[in-house]
C-alpha cells in the first residue's frame, strides 16, 4: 500500500509518497498545469499495480484532486487543523515548509486513515445539482450584498425611499426607484402615477399603497446638496441593474433546481415533509448523497452538519460548546430546515419552546431541533422510508418509559 500526500498551492504542488512502513519513496514538486498533472500521474502509474494507492490533501475542491478522484483513486480530504497539530511530530520546534506538509499528509493517512472518510463518489446528476445549489447560494449572497449597497446609498441622499418599502428585491420597488430616483422626483409624484406603478407590479393593495405614498411624498424631506443627489442617483441606477440581473438569474436557477430535484429517486423522501420546498430538498439531497454506506451512523451526519455539540471532560469539569469544525453549508441548510420544522411540526415547536424557556438562544434552539431531525432524516435516507410522525412519537414514548 502506498500513501501520497499533496500539499497544494497556487503555482506548484509538493508531493510525498510513503510506503506502508513510512519510508519515503519519492518527494518532488510539480507545477500547477496540465503538464504537472501528467507528471504526477506518470509517477503514480510507475508504482506497483498490485498495491492500493491512497491520496491525501487539505482541499478536496482543487482541480488536481478532482481529476484524481474522477480517475478512480481513493482521495481523502484532511482538515488543515489536523495537519497543523500533526506537524509537531516531525518538528517539535514548529518548523514548517510545503515539503514537510506533504509528508505529514501522507503519514496521517498511513497511521490514522481509520479516522478519515474518503471523498464521496457522486454521479453526474448529483454533481450538477450540487454545483447549481452552491452557485445559487453564492448568488443569494451577492443579492444580499447589492441590497445592502442600495440601502446604504439611499441613506446617503434619499432616506424617504426606504420608508416606502419593506423589501428591495421586488419588481415594484425597482420600478418605483427607477421612476423616482431623487427626492425631488418623488415630491412631484401624483397619486395616478403611483397607482399605475403598483397596479402594474400586481400589488395586492395597490390603491391603498398609492394613497399612502402620495401623502408621504408631500412630507418634508432632508435637504441634500445637488452634487450628492446627482452622483448617488447615478450609483443607484447602476445597483438596480445588478439587482434586476441577479433576480432574473436566481429565478432561472430556481426553475432548473426544481426540475432536477423531481428527477432524483430520493426526492420524495424530503419533498413529502411539510415545510420543505424544492430548494431545501435539493440541499439535503446534495449533503446526504446516494452512497448509503458513506455515513455509518447518524452521529457522523450530525457532526458533519455541526448540530452535535462538542463535549470536553477533565476531572470533575465538563463543558459543552458549539461545534465549529463542520461543513458550513450543511449547517446553514439544517438551520433553515429547523426553522421550517418548527413552523409546520408541533413536536418540533414544543422542543424549540422548551429550550427557549431554559434561556437558550434562538440559534441554539434551532440547532437542537435540527440535531433531533438529523436522526430521523438519517433513518429515512438509510432505509428509503418516508417520514411517519406516528413512528417517531411512538419511539419517543418508549424511550421516555
Amino acid at each position: 500500500m502506498h500513501f501520497i500526500g499533496i500539499d497544494l498551492a497556487d503555482k506548484k504542488h509538493d508531493i510525498c509518497i510513503l510506503d506502508l512502513s513510512g519510508k519515503v519513496l519519492n518527494e518532488f514538486i510539480v507545477p500547477h498545469s496540465p503538464d504537472g498533472l501528467d507528471q504526477l500521474l506518470d509517477t503514480i502509474r510507475s508504482l506497483p499495480e498490485d498495491q492500493p494507492i491512497l491520496i491525501a490533501a487539505e482541499t478536496p475542491r482543487h482541480l488536481f484532486i478532482q481529476y484524481l478522484h474522477a480517475l478512480g483513486y481513493k482521495v481523502f480530504g484532511i482538515n488543515p487543523k489536523s495537519v497543523d497539530r500533526a506537524r509537531d511530530r516531525f518538528s517539535p520546534a514548529g518548523a514548517k515548509d510545503d515539503k514537510r506538509d506533504a509528508r505529514v499528509l501522507a503519514d496521517l493517512l498511513r497511521t490514522d486513515r481509520h479516522q478519515y472518510r474518503p471523498i464521496r463518489v457522486d454521479n453526474d446528476f448529483l454533481i450538477e445539482l450540487k454545483h447549481l445549489v452552491h452557485d445559487r447560494e453564492t448568488l443569494v449572497s451577492n443579492l444580499k450584498s447589492v441590497e445592502n449597497q442600495i440601502r446604504s446609498c439611499l441613506k446617503d441622499y434619499y432616506p424617504r425611499a426606504l420608508e416606502c418599502f419593506s423589501k428591495l428585491d421586488q419588481k415594484v420597488t425597482i420600478a418605483f426607484l427607477r421612476r423616482y430616483p431623487t427626492p425631488t422626483a418623488f415630491k412631484n409624484a401624483s397619486y395616478h402615477e403611483l397607482a399605475q406603478i403598483f397596479k402594474e407590479g400586481h400589488h395586492p393593495k395597490w390603491r391603498t399603497k398609492a394613497e399612502e405614498l402620495a401623502k408621504l411624498a408631500k412630507c418634508q424631506q432632508f435637504h441634500v446638496d445637488q452634487a450628492t443627489i446627482r452622483t448617488k442617483s447615478r450609483f443607484l441606477m447602476t445597483l438596480l441593474k445588478q439587482l434586476e440581473l441577479l433576480l432574473e438569474d436566481l429565478l432561472q436557477y430556481k426553475k432548473d433546481i426544481d426540475t432536477l430535484v423531481k428527477l432524483h429517486p430520493d426526492s420524495d423522501l424530503f419533498l413529502n415533509l411539510r415545510g420543505v420546498g424544492a430548494n431545501l430538498a435539493a440541499r439535503l439531497l446534495v449533503h446526504f448523497g446516494d452512497d448509503r454506506d458513506y455515513y455509518s451512523h447518524a452521529n457522523a451526519v450530525q457532526c458533519e452538519a455541526g448540530t452535535a455539540p462538542v463535549t470536553r471532560r477533565s476531572g470533575k469539569k465538563k463543558t459543552v460548546r458549539f461545534r465549529r469544525a463542520c461543513q458550513k453549508s450543511f449547517r446553514n441548510t439544517m438551520q433553515n430546515f429547523a426553522i421550517q420544522m418548527v413552523r409546520f411540526h408541533e413536536w418540533s415547536k414544543k422542543l424549540f419552546l422548551e429550550h427557549r424557556r431554559r434561556g437558550r438562544s434562538k440559534s441554539e434552539c434551532y440547532r437542537i431541533v435540527a440535531n433531533k431531525w438529523l436522526k430521523i432524516l438519517f433513518a429515512m435516507w438509510k432505509k428509503r422510508v418516508p417520514y411517519d410522525p406516528d413512528i417517531y412519537l411512538k419511539a419517543k414514548e418508549q424511550q421516555a418509559a
